[in-house]
């Protein structure tokens, strides 16, 4: 409810930011063209005027514009509900390292999937807990790993191990919606969709940290993936709580690559680089908790960052890149690489 209340406050404030821009946007540039470059009124030093027109010029190209343009590109979305002739067999993959506390909520939710054929398999990466016993009183298959080697060969380990011709993913901190494999099943409507992304929602938000991810998951999940499908009927990102891939397609690209620290974007990228689109299903939701304090939310952002920039230097050869139309072209390297950065250090600093 909560975030369906954010979705409805997001429009509003555009079309309010659009009614605004276009009554008093005319007059603030002409207003401050006039102070800047005539004889400014002595109230304050002319260094002043420039240097707030110089930020109010950033305002419009890094706030306004790329918010409106993403309204404007939702328009466009090709959102129309479809569904596939022959449901697959599918295999739900969840890793686990240490996740006594949390495991067994992820794999109590995957009883309830209304899903007509399926296979779970949770693979111990290594556990020193308790995660283990707690996977062996569900009845899943598990994969043991020994050793702790990692998301990358946890997932690489159940792939090699499943059945199914779709492989979903989620996290051992994360439960799916009951509706959710279906809806990730849906969305591969034709042969060139080699992954499909579902939507990640904070199912808890009791305090003002967790509120404010709860708009900015919003924002990134439901505006901003329809607005890639809009401009380049393909989004960017496969998040690792609730996404859905070809398992082929895993196989002959050696499936997730330890290389970086954010494998699920790593994947999504290797995906759209071999000529195939990732399709987006709003509806298929995955849960997660959200950091609850400032310390454990810059982790995970530091996190987030270092792994975007290691990503972003093993697809280089998709920044501009026309096939892939606006994702190339803006998306990737104005968005994700410019202006999240930026917003990024502006986020950490404040």
């Amino acid at each position: 409810m909560f975030s369906q209340i954010v979705r409805l406050v997001v429009v509003l404030i555009a079309v309010y930011c659009c009614v605004l821009l276009s009554i008093y946007l005319p007059r603030s540039a002409a207003f401050l063209t006039e102070i800047v470059f005539s004889n400014p009124p002595q109230l304050m030093p002319a260094w002043i005027y420039s240097l707030l027109f110089i930020l109010y010029l950033f305002f419009i190209s890094t706030v306004c514009f790329p918010f409106l343009l993403t309204i404007g590109w939702m328009l466009f979305a090709d959102t129309k509900k479809r569904s596939v002739e022959t449901l697959p067999f599918v295999s739900i993959i969840i890793p686990a390292y240490n996740e006594e506390q949390s495991i067994l909520r992820s794999l109590e939710a995957l009883n309830k999937i209304e899903y007509p054929s399926f296979e779970v398999i949770v693979v111990n990466d290594g556990s020193t807990d308790f995660t283990f016993s707690v996977i062996e009183r569900k009845n899943v298959r598990c994969i043991h790993l020994r050793e702790n080697k990692g998301k990358a060969a946890a997932l690489n380990a159940g792939i090699a191990d499943a059945k199914g011709s779709i492989v979903v993913f989620s996290d051992s901190d994360s439960w799916l919606h009951p509706m959710s494999v279906r809806y990730l099943v849906d969305g591969f409507t034709s042969p060139e969709i080699g992954a499909v992304s579902g939507s990640v929602e904070i199912e808890k938000h009791n305090n003002w940290i967790r509120r404010w991810q709860v708009i900015e998951y919003t924002f990134g999940q439901y505006f901003i993936k329809t607005a890639q499908l809009g401009s380049s009927r393909c989004v960017a990102i496969c998040p690792g709580p609730v996404c859905a891939f070809r398992r082929t397609l895993l196989l002959d690209n050696d499936g997730f690559s330890n290389r970086t620290i954010t494998e699920d974007f790593d994947a999504t990228l290797k995906i759209i680089g071999m000529g195939y689109r990732i399709n987006y299903a709003p509806k298929a939701i995955g849960y997660t908790e959200a950091p609850a304090s400032w310390t454990q939310l810059k982790g995970q952002r530091l996190r987030w960052f270092r792994g975007h920039l290691q990503t972003f230097q093993y697809h280089k050869e998709l920044f501009f890149a026309k096939e892939i139309g606006a994702l190339g072209l803006y998306w990737l390297p104005v968005y994700y690489l410019f202006l999240g950065y930026i917003c990024g250090i502006l986020e950490l600093i404040l």
